[in-house]
């Protein structure tokens, strides 16, 4: 497993083939590396995650699974998913081969979870719970598909409870905020949304095209994500 020096830049980089999870066989170059050790580690775990080892990192796994999660989900449901488990799986666990990550490594995870602040608050029951399912998800979607032998999750268990509540207007509480609503657009909106029941995304995403006032019928085929994006 050979590193090479760039004597121009005077950097190390990884030039070797591998095997993919196909059996094909490819080379690959990477560059940028302070030292030779940099680029041996690179090599090697390049490797693990190419052939679909469990002695990858957890980093590795992840970067499988969110590239898995991103073609099968909507980007707001990706989105979120992915900043959780960057802001409080990696960071901990990033950088320890799967098949290291014991149940007690996820247990002082939990732990240290647990007392985690965000400009001086403590984390909800519900996020933590949320965090929780997230990072369990993973390590089935090891087991199932990269010969991971066990989610050590299911030995802990998760963390949190579920705390939230659907909340909703009566039709009195409705008719006293929306004879307030002055504004024509916005009138016409807050009645869509209490009477139809559609989502707020639902509803900001809806063209001429998708209403026929003939008949009265909305179509709901897309939505309006957080960063402005139809999905």
């Amino acid at each position: 497993m050979p590193a090479y020096k760039d004597s121009k830049k005077g950097t190390w980089y990884a030039k070797f083939r591998f095997t993919d999870w196909q059996g094909n066989r490819k080379e690959t170059t990477k560059r940028g590396f302070s030292t030779k050790r940099e680029a041996k580690e690179y090599e090697e775990e390049y490797k693990r995650k190419a052939q679909s080892n469990p002695t990858m990192t957890f980093q590795s796994l992840y970067e499988i699974y969110a590239e898995d999660m991103k073609q099968r989900n909507k980007e707001s449901s990706f989105s979120s998913i992915n900043n959780t488990l960057i802001k409080h799986a990696l960071p901990a666990l990033g950088q320890i081969p799967i098949s290291e990550i014991t149940p007690n490594i996820i247990r002082k995870w939990q732990n240290n979870l647990s007392t985690y602040t965000n400009k001086g608050k403590p984390l909800s029951p519900t996020s933590i719970m949320n965090i929780n399912r997230r990072l369990s998800t993973v390590f089935n979607f090891g087991v199932r598909f990269y010969g991971l032998a066990k989610n050590p999750m299911h030995v802990t268990g998760t963390q949190g409870k579920n705390e939230k509540r659907v909340e909703f207007w009566s039709k009195e509480e409705f008719d006293t905020f929306i004879v307030a609503v002055d504004h024509p657009l916005y009138n016409a909106l807050f009645n869509l949304l209490f009477y139809s029941g559609m989502r707020i995304g639902e509803a900001l995403a809806l063209t001429s095209d998708d209403v026929d006032f003939s008949i009265g019928k909305y179509t709901i085929n897309k939505t309006l994500a957080y960063n402005g994006k139809i999905t």
